[in-house]
This record gives C-alpha cells, structure tokens and sequence, in this order.
C-alpha cells in the first residue's frame, strides 16, 4: 500500500481494509498474527519501531505528523528545536502516584522511593533536555552547571568514579552518582540489495552472520550524575 501510494503520488489509503488490523473502538487498536508472535508486543513497545498514531493527527499534517506526538503520560511536549532542545511541560490529565519498587539490596533506590513515595506524578512542572550530540560540551555543561543531570560519557568514566568511586572534587560540588544496570539493545541493518552484503544466497546469509555475532540483546552498566537537590 505505502509503495503503491508512493509511486501513483497518491495520498495513502488508510481506509482500505488490512487483514489483521482493526480499530475496536476510540482507544482500541487489535492485531491479529497468523502464528505466534510472542514478541510483538515488546516490538510495539520500542518506538523507533512500530506504533499507533491517531487519524486526525496524520490528517493535520501528513507530511510532519511525527513532530506532533500524542500520549497519555505525565508530559506534553512544549517546544522542539531539533538537535538542540526538547521542552516538556506538566500533562494536567495525567492522574498519577509514585510508587517505585527498587530492586532488592538497591538501599540507594530504596531510599529515594521511601522519600518519595505517594507524591503525586509529575512532581516537575518542567522539563527541558539539552540536545548535545558530543560527550566533551555535553560534560562540561555539566561541569558548569548548565544542566542538572548527565548519562556520564563512558571516557570520562575514569575521572567521574576512580576506582569505582565518585571523585571528591565532584562531592564537593554536591554531585550525586547513580549506578544502574540496563537493557542494551543492538540493531544492524544490511542493505539487501549491496552487491557484496545483500541477496539471500547461503554464502551471502553467512557473510552477514559472521560479520555480527554480538547478541540481540545485552546489558549495560550505565553512570548519571546529578547534583543534590
């Protein structure tokens, strides 16, 4: 359908029937698969990969209907300047209560959700998120008190925590570290049509597998700073 559109330069035939997809009702989407598909909804989940978008947003702007995300949590987006800032503001329909459960032996974690919990969610009016692309400005900005908190460049890591310990010169600034282990996921993309790379022969398929072996999915041990409020 997308294909056809794009070569007829016909806008996109969203009321055609697609066996498998139907809209139930305002605020439900069904999918049916042929056969189980177990990580669907992890797939839908990710949005860099698949997701629903309202009609009436598409139809506003088709060509930049992207840039007008529409949700239910406990942000809107305010104010985009790509490649620079993204600016959040407090959802007033969002009705939420923070009830963190930490893991168990996080006596960090569980410190912080035993002072925090049963506040009322967003506990933020605001949020603006500094766009800084390489890791020297976007730690110096830190450094220098233009933000708040920073995922720690993975080459700064010997100065932020020698030893596994936050340096003191950064305690004495009031700079927290937090420590956390997440989900880390690779994608490789092969362009299927790459005369050295592409084609589904056998020796083709076994190029492409030997020049990946990493797991699908990893973890990673991530570094973030804050200053103490």
């Amino acid at each position: 359908m997308r294909t056809k559109a794009i070569e007829t330069q016909t806008p996109f035939p969203y009321d055609q029937e697609v066996e498998g997809l139907r809209v139930v009702d305002r605020y439900t989407f069904e999918i049916r698969t042929a056969r189980p598909a177990p990580r669907l909804p992890y797939v839908l989940a990710t949005p860099a990969l698949a997701g629903a978008v309202a009609r009436e947003v598409v139809d506003a702007n088709p060509a930049r209907a992207m840039e007008h995300p529409v949700g239910t949590g406990p942000y809107r987006l305010a104010d985009w300047k790509r490649r620079s800032r993204i600016v959040l503001e407090r959802n007033p329909l969002y009705d939420g209560v923070y009830d963190e459960q930490p893991a168990a032996g996080d006596a960090q974690g569980a410190a912080i959700a035993e002072r925090f919990r049963g506040r009322a969610l967003p506990m933020l009016d605001r949020v603006e998120i500094s766009i800084i692309e390489e890791s020297q400005p976007r730690w110096l900005a830190f450094l220098n008190a233009e933000i708040d908190l920073v995922a720690v460049p993975a080459d700064f890591n010997a100065q932020v925590a020698p030893g596994g310990r936050i340096a003191p010169n950064l305690v004495k600034q009031g700079i927290v570290l937090h420590r956390a282990v997440q989900p880390l996921t690779y994608y490789t993309y092969f362009g299927m049509e790459d005369p050295v790379l592409g084609g589904y022969q056998p020796h083709r398929v076994a190029l492409r597998a030997a020049r990946w072996r990493w797991p699908t999915t990893r973890r990673a041990k991530t570094r973030s700073c804050a200053r103490a409020s």
